[in-house]
């Protein structure tokens, strides 16, 4: 289904592992550019998920309470990471809460990774399914 990521060997071709934890569509892979071995996973749950490859493990899960539309992480801050977000749809009685947007909106979210290991190139590529 459409919330598990799935990594696949760069080598073989083969399906190596399943990241599961999701409830929604995944809707964004991003590498960690500060350790090769994770990576994060984004969704229309509202999570953002960080995840040791290796292990198939999550690391942590960063709920920011709205769809996750995209994200990107860029090298020269591989601690940040920058998602599109829509806003949530609007109460019974028509009105919107006064801090959101009318449709979509931008946050900027801190991630702390653990310290990078050594290792030269990727062994895997991270494909949301």
């Amino acid at each position: 289904s459409g919330n598990v990521v799935k990594v696949f060997s760069c080598k073989t071709g083969a399906q190596v592992r399943m990241l599961e934890g999701h409830t929604d569509q995944v809707t964004a892979v991003a590498h960690n550019p500060a350790n090769i071995l994770q990576a994060c996973s984004a969704s229309l749950d509202g999570c953002i998920m960080l995840w040791d490859i290796d292990g198939a493990l999550m690391l942590r899960c960063f709920c920011l309470g709205l769809p996750i539309a995209a994200m990107a992480i860029d090298s020269t801050m591989p601690t940040d990471a920058f998602v599109l977000t829509a806003d949530p749809p609007p109460s019974p009685t028509g009105n919107r809460s006064p801090s959101t947007r009318a449709d979509v909106g931008d946050t900027h979210r801190a991630l702390k990774p653990r310290p990078s290991a050594s290792i030269s190139a990727p062994s895997a590529v991270v494909r949301p399914k």
